[in-house]
């Protein structure tokens, strides 16, 4: 497991920022903290307890007190809010650059952006893309595919039908976020899942190659990434043989601390893999709402089979 990186140029390639002063030397500055600092006191001049290493977001209010602020107050503030441990400042709502901030960005080579999002939401949007880049992360070998709208990682061995499964899946109107390499990490107790930039949308299947889903299916057919909810483990019908047919116990799989719901599913000829992981998956949605059909099978066999037993003693 290993923590995820950010860097000016992944924010760039996100988001589409206006470029108000940046050296070609910094746009692979690394960002280390998904935090934003809106200055109020620094500003001010207050800077104790200041966190330098957040970018810092500057909206309607921030310029509008700037507005206020004598050129020696605005000399003083910017120095320390263009420290070179703090990553970049980004202005919201395509507001105007105060210029004594613009030409401290530039004498100082300090990267000075726009967006045309309000203050919050581009807050916001910031704060999710730079915690998932900078979350520790996993990679894992299968298929991570949105099912109904949840997200299920399809493991197997080398060879069981994974990938054929997925295109049949897709086909079926599902989308495709990674296939044989997987990146999961963890935001906020959850575990999310999304292909390496190389396999972005791409599929391979066996006896024909590698498929680019997006151009085959169309663009609503792959997504980027998704929350992992659910696994699905393709198996050899011999293993499956091997369990107790009605358990009732549940399966997990652990990942990163995080245990998911799994089934198991033989792969046989003649069997139709795709519609039984549909169904497994909204088996499995219905039991986490709390219906259990195995178990109620089960529950009600042992009750008519005690009222038989009671009924046969007189």
């Amino acid at each position: 497991m290993k923590k995820g990186s950010c860097s000016i140029r992944k924010l760039l390639n996100q988001f589409n920022f206006e470029v108000l002063n940046l050296d070609e030397k910094d746009i692979n500055k690394k960002i280390t903290h998904a935090e934003l600092n809106r200055p109020g006191l620094e500003l001010a001049g207050y800077f104790d307890y200041t966190d330098f290493n957040r970018a810092i977001v500057l909206g309607l209010k921030e310029i509008k007190y700037i507005e206020t602020m004598s050129v020696a107050k605005q000399k003083e503030a910017f120095k320390f809010l263009t420290k070179k441990t703090i990553p970049y400042i980004v202005i919201s709502r395509d507001l105007e650059c105060p210029e004594l901030l613009l030409e401290t960005c530039k004498k100082n080579h300090f990267p000075l952006f726009r967006s045309e999002d309000n203050t919050s939401e581009l807050i916001s949007k910031i704060t999710i893309f730079t915690n998932e880049q900078l979350a520790y992360q996993e990679l894992y070998h299968g298929t991570l595919l949105e099912i109904f709208g949840v997200g299920v990682l399809v493991m197997g061995k080398s060879g069981i039908g994974k990938s054929e499964t997925a295109l049949e899946l897709i086909k079926k109107g599902h989308r495709l976020i990674a296939d044989d390499s997987i990146i999961i990490y963890e935001v906020h107790h959850n575990l999310f899942g999304k292909a390496p930039e190389h396999l972005v949308n791409l599929l391979e299947v066996r006896g024909i190659g590698v498929v680019d889903v997006s151009k085959v299916f169309g663009i609503t057919s792959v997504a980027q990434v998704s929350q992992i909810d659910y696994v699905i483990e393709l198996v050899s019908q011999a293993e499956i043989d091997k369990e107790k047919r009605l358990s009732t116990a549940e399966q997990y799989l652990k990942i990163m601390d995080k245990s998911l719901r799994k089934v198991k599913i033989p792969v046989a000829p003649g069997r139709m893999v795709a519609d039984l992981v549909e169904v497994a998956v909204t088996n499995m949605r219905l039991k986490s709402e709390g219906f259990d059909a195995t178990k109620d099978l089960v529950d009600n066999y042992d009750r008519l089979t005690a009222e038989k037993g009671r009924n046969n003693a007189f």
